[in-house]
C-alpha cells in the first residue's frame, strides 16, 4: 500500500508540469496552519501541513493549476507526553485543483480553488479508507514578486475537503501559505 501511495503522490503532484512542460511559471509552495479534522467521529483540533505545486495561466486563461499534498493530524500529537500506546488521528489527501488568481490593489491579490481531492481517514486506529470528494479554498495574499516573474507569494488561506463516499471525511483549516515562482 506504501508502494501504490508514493506512486499517487507523485502522479498527482507533478501532473501539473508534466501536462504543460513548456510553461515558464511554475511554482511550488508549502503551508503550515490550523484546522478540524472529523470523520463519522466529532471533530477534533489539529495542525496541518501542505505541500503545493502548481502552473498559471494554463493555455492563456487566467485559471491555473494546482496540485497539492495535505496532512492534517490531531494537536495532542506534537505536544511533549508520553505517547506510548495512544494513537493520534490524522488524514491526508492529494488534490487537483483550478486556481483563479485576482489581483486586489497593487501587490494584493486573491485566490479562489476548486478541485477534486483523494483522502485518506485515519481518524480511528481501525479505519483507513480512501474516498473521493470536493475541495475549496481561498487565499489573500500579498506578492512578493519585481517585475520579473521570479519570487514569493504569501497569503492566508481557509481549505476545506469534503468526502462523499464510506466514512464521510472532511478537514477545514486556516494556513500560512508560501508559494515560490521559477
Amino acid at each position: 500500500m506504501k508502494l501504490k501511495s508514493s506512486y499517487i503522490l507523485a502522479a498527482v503532484l507533478t501532473m501539473p508540469i508534466l501536462l504543460f512542460a513548456q510553461r515558464d511559471n511554475y511554482y511550488f509552495g508549502a503551508g503550515l496552519g490550523t484546522g478540524n479534522i472529523k470523520s463519522n467521529s466529532p471533530s477534533q483540533t489539529s495542525l496541518s501541513g501542505t505541500i503545493i505545486i502548481g502552473i498559471d495561466n494554463v493555455l492563456g486563461t487566467e485559471i491555473g493549476i494546482r496540485s497539492s499534498y495535505v496532512i492534517a493530524r490531531k494537536v495532542n500529537y506534537f505536544l511533549p507526553e508520553n505517547s506510548a500506546g495512544k494513537y493520534y488521528p490524522f488524514v491526508q489527501c492529494f488534490s487537483l485543483n483550478a486556481v483563479l488568481n485576482q489581483p486586489l490593489n497593487g501587490r494584493m491579490f486573491t485566490e479562489q480553488l476548486i478541485g477534486i481531492v483523494l483522502l485518506n481517514d485515519r481518524t480511528f486506529s481501525d479505519i483507513n479508507k480512501w474516498d473521493y470528494g470536493i475541495t475549496f479554498s481561498v487565499l489573500l495574499g500579498w506578492d512578493l514578486r519585481d517585475n520579473n516573474r521570479e519570487g514569493f507569494k504569501i497569503g492566508i488561506a481557509g481549505d476545506a475537503a469534503l468526502t462523499f463516499t464510506s466514512t464521510n471525511a472532511s478537514y477545514y483549516i486556516i494556513s500560512f501559505k508560501a508559494l515560490y515562482y521559477l
